[in-house]
């Protein structure tokens, strides 16, 4: 035997009580530190979850709002478009109407001018 093992247990010489008390310390250390990111990880995760569910909360709040402004929107439009519409209906008349007249003043000036001559 070169001398580093411990007679009658065959383990080697490193492996002695303060080897043994360091590995166990750092596996302790280890076991707690991850202990405190579980735990951690654990308060995050609850905490996002509660702000996500907020902010779901105020996205649908939000898109009911915006669905309401929309189709208040859409009735604003319709409405106008059935306002030109009116429009349009009265403005074909009219051009109607001023092509009558001005036809109808045209007929009576070119007969207005009509030049006689005097007798004699």
């Amino acid at each position: 035997m070169d001398g580093k093992e411990v007679k009658g247990k065959g383990l080697p010489a490193w492996l002695d009580g303060q080897t043994v008390a360091i590995v166990g310390t750092v596996l302790t250390v280890a076991v707690g530190i991850s202990a405190m990111i579980l735990v951690s990880t654990a308060g995050i995760r609850a905490e996002m979850a509660t702000q996500i569910g907020g902010l779901r909360t105020e996205m649908s709040d939000m898109r009911k709002g915006l669905t309401a402004r929309l189709d208040a929107l859409d009735d604003r439009l319709r409405k106008l478009e059935q306002t030109v519409l009116v429009i349009k209906h009265n403005v074909n008349g009219l051009e109607k109407r001023v092509a009558d007249v001005e036809a109808h003043v045209r007929e009576s000036l070119e007969t207005a001018h009509v030049t006689q001559r005097p007798d004699g």
